[in-house]
C-alpha cells in the first residue's frame, strides 16, 4: 500500500492533479457511488491499482494476503493511493464519490500484447 501526495497544494476541484501516473496503466476505470455503497473484496496477484479519488470521501480498508497486515485510511477529493498486489481492498464511500482507478499488470502475457500494440503504433516500449 503506497499513499500518495500531490505535488501540488489542492484547494478546490479545478486544481485536480494528475501527477503520480506515470507507468504503464492497461486498463482505466471511472467509478461514481452514492453514500453508504461498497466497492471492492478484489485482492490481484499480478497487478497494482492507482486510485485517484475525484469527489467525496471514502473509507478505505486494505489487508495484504501474504502478511495479514491491514490498513485503514480516509480519502478524499484529491488523495491519491497504490494498492499492490497481493493486497485485498474494500472502498467504503462515506458521501458520493468518484475515482479513477488505473491497473498496471505484471502479467508477461498481457506486456507482451502491450509491446506488439507499441510496435504497431511506431512507438518504443
Amino acid at each position: 500500500m503506497q499513499i500518495l501526495t500531490s505535488s501540488v497544494p489542492i484547494s478546490e476541484e479545478s486544481n485536480f492533479s494528475f501527477s503520480h501516473t506515470e507507468g504503464s496503466w492497461v486498463k482505466v476505470n471511472y467509478q461514481c457511488l452514492q453514500e453508504r455503497k461498497t466497492h471492492g473484496s478484489y485482492s490481484q496477484k499480478d497487478e497494482s491499482e492507482l486510485f485517484i479519488i475525484i469527489s467525496g470521501r471514502v473509507q478505505v480498508s486494505v489487508k495484504n494476503t501474504l502478511t495479514k497486515k491491514s490498513y485503514s485510511f480516509i480519502a478524499a477529493f484529491g488523495d491519491k493511493f497504490i494498492v499492490e498486489p497481493n493486497e485485498t481492498y474494500n472502498l467504503y464511500t462515506l458521501t458520493k464519490c468518484e475515482w479513477l482507478n488505473l491497473v498496471s499488470s505484471t502479467d508477461e502475457k498481457h506486456q507482451a500484447r502491450l509491446d506488439q500494440v507499441y510496435d504497431l503504433m511506431g512507438l518504443a516500449a
